[in-house]
């Protein structure tokens, strides 16, 4: 999927500020409104009323901090063309693609999944689509609809490891150790190509997270000495570039891979 061409200084903005300050305030109103939206009692219209009440005041913050740089300026340049390119043409997939990635980083899931629903009735073809709103809906704790994406994604594009890796963290979280593990072996073996969006953008895989989760699927299974090589494996990770990187939306950069070592070792 084409995307457009931007400063790689747009995600390092995006990463420093809004998983910072952002995400945070949507996640204050998740409890009301998983407890509204899963009433089913709202029209399509009403439940996007209900989706842009409840998500709005954290996309206005994010526009009012982004302001205060110059790179922030770019970054509402950015989405500026986005809506006017889909002022003009409503049914522009790729614009609506764009937005929701961009939706989906700022803490603005439910916005996300409105454009990327849009989008996939146009073309349900397209694998990206798919494992975006699956991150999405992770990012909502709706844990069965995003394997279900995932599922898709992955039958659109079984070589996608972003799709592959993302499915195999969610069965982890869901106590299904065996099916991720399969995932994850999947991606070791090197039969999945991990794909950034944007240029400038780290790979999913940058920081070494499939070792990292062979590690805890090793660990949740009860294979311990595998566990520990893979955790082992996991913290021998490059720097991160000092310029012209930042995180990929589907990155992740484990922490604790040292205590994991530790307490399998029994100290």
């Amino acid at each position: 999927m084409r995307i457009c061409n931007l400063d790689s200084s747009f995600f390092l903005l995006l990463c420093c500020i809004t998983m910072c300050n952002f995400v945070g305030c949507c996640k204050e109103t998740m409890a009301a409104e998983d407890s509204l939206l899963s009433s089913n009692i709202f029209a399509p219209t009403e439940q996007w009323s209900l989706d842009r009440e409840l998500e709005t005041p954290a996309l206005n913050q994010w526009r009012q901090t982004a302001k205060a740089t110059g790179t922030g300026e770019q970054l509402l340049n950015f989405l500026d063309t986005v809506n006017a390119s889909l002022q003009y043409n409503a049914h522009d997939s790729e614009a609506l693609y764009r937005r929701a990635y961009l939706y989906g980083l700022i803490g603005c899931p439910r916005l996300a999944i409105r454009d990327l629903n849009k989008a996939i009735n146009q073309d349900p073809s397209q694998s990206a689509l798919h494992r975006e709103r699956g991150v999405c809906h992770v990012d909502m704790q709706n844990y069965e609809k995003a394997l279900s994406d995932f599922n898709q994604a992955l039958n659109l594009n079984p070589n996608s490891g972003d799709a592959r890796l993302a499915r195999a963290r969610l069965l982890l979280q869901m106590g299904k150790s065996q099916q991720a593990l399969d995932d994850l072996l999947v991606c070791e073996r090197g039969q999945v190509e991990f794909k950034p969006v944007l240029p400038g953008e780290l790979s999913a895989n940058y920081y070494k997270s499939v070792d990292y989760y062979l590690g805890a699927c090793y660990e949740a299974l009860g294979r311990k000495s595998e566990a520990i090589g893979h955790y082992r494996e996991s913290s021998n990770i490059e720097s991160v570039p000092a310029t012209g990187a930042y995180v990929h939306r589907y990155a992740d950069q484990p922490t604790d891979a040292a205590d994991c070592m530790k307490r399998l070792q029994g100290y």
